[in-house]
């Protein structure tokens, strides 16, 4: 049984002016998100993520590859959209925790490892070697430090000799990279591939060549295997064969969207568009704002929850796409629902209604990743409006 919080939401204006809502996200930004970790995560190796709703901290037996990345990435960004040299120093004091997931053995990045330093889940997947990728790409754009781009080509490489196969990528291997058997069997992960695509992404915007080569033949193959009509959309699995596991056919809101806005940047618009109004269409909320978890189509099933990161990448992708009147409505949701003024941070999941369902404010899978990345690409959005 799902215990519901009853929280006292702040009486939070949103600005109606374009100038006056930039800075009240801009501020949202710096002392809520921002702030938040800065006061609390850092710990000796790397970054402390779990915490309640307080912002008390929960005890960690182990660090994960895409937390710690995750960090390292937003905290980077936020330096390079903010230039406050605070954020860079809190991002390289996570590297050397993040080198030590590297397999001098093997090659390629632990899924974990423990709180001393040592291998603690030592397998390889493709979601942690992107994420990895992440924050070399920005680590070298940032820093311009050769090793981080040669690190980022070594993964690369273990990456095409050992992931390839057919014409797409194996997620999930052993820690000497023989193959696991995934979860469906048989079936590639859209979700892993997203995220070494926007890898390859991040790479080419930091004029890595290698990862602008790699990023044709990612994108061609995610684009022809995930994508499904009529009214395109996301599928989260797809066999090996190009068929949709019945069991498995589950339309993730949030990927749907947060793949628009990469395919918008990689010129593919029309896809973009058609991936937001199928969201709009089958996720968002016209009662309260903001976006619904997912759908189960054979089922007709839909999960209402609020999930923070969906909420973000709604950001990200109405942002990206200039869909301006959903757009300041996503924001209200965000700031009067999601978001916490009293504490900081957002609440993990929140009820259609805004009520809050859990009020976590970290944990291995929820960091300040999506929504730095969404606030960031709403104040550029914002700041091109009022120029």
């Amino acid at each position: 049984m799902v215990k519901v919080i009853s929280v006292k939401f702040p009486n939070v204006l949103v600005s109606s002016d374009t100038q006056s809502l930039y800075n009240d996200i801009l501020r949202h930004l710096r002392d809520e998100i921002l702030e938040f970790w800065l006061k609390r995560a850092r710990d000796e190796l790397g970054y402390k993520v779990s915490f309640g709703e307080r912002g008390d901290y929960r005890y960690e037996h182990y660090k994960g590859i895409v937390s710690q990345a995750r960090i390292i990435w937003a905290f980077l960004e936020a330096y390079d959209f903010l230039n406050d040299r605070r954020y860079l120093e809190f991002a390289l004091h996570g590297v050397p925790c993040l080198l030590k997931f590297w397999d001098k053995t093997y090659k390629g990045w632990f899924w974990k490892i423990d709180v001393l330093g040592s291998p603690f889940d030592p397998s390889k997947r493709l979601y942690g070697q992107a994420f990895a990728l992440l924050a070399l790409a920005k680590l070298y754009g940032i820093t311009e430090d050769e090793k981080y781009l040669n690190l980022y080509l070594k993964t690369l490489e273990v990456i095409h000799e050992k992931c390839l196969y057919k014409d797409g990528f194996y997620h999930e291997f052993n820690k000497s990279w023989k193959p696991l058997r995934g979860e469906p069997e048989g079936c590639w992960n859209m979700n892993s591939i997203m995220h070494f695509m926007e890898a390859l992404m991040e790479g080419t915007n930091n004029g890595i060549g290698e990862a602008k080569d790699m990023l044709k033949d990612v994108f061609k193959f995610f684009k022809d295997t995930f994508i499904r009509s009529p009214n395109p959309h996301l599928v989260e699995y797809v066999t090996f064969e190009g068929d949709i596991p019945k069991e498995h056919y589950i339309v993730n809101i949030g990927h749907n969207l947060e793949v628009s806005w990469m395919f918008y940047e990689l010129g593919e618009s029309a896809i973009s568009k058609s991936l937001v109004d199928f969201s709009i269409k089958n996720g968002w909320d016209n009662e309260h704002y903001g976006f619904f978890e997912y759908l189960i189509p054979y089922r007709r099933l839909i999960s209402r929850d609020k999930v923070w990161w969906i909420q973000a990448e709604a950001l990200s992708a109405l942002s990206t796409l200039n869909l301006n009147a959903l757009l300041f409505k996503q924001i209200r949701w965000c700031l009067e629902k999601q978001a916490d003024h009293r504490y900081g941070e957002w609440y993990a999941i929140c009820f259609a209604d805004g009520r809050v369902k859990d009020p976590t404010k970290g944990s291995e899978w929820k960091v300040c990743y999506h929504n730095v990345r969404g606030l960031i690409k709403t104040l550029i959005t914002l700041k091109s409006k009022f120029k």
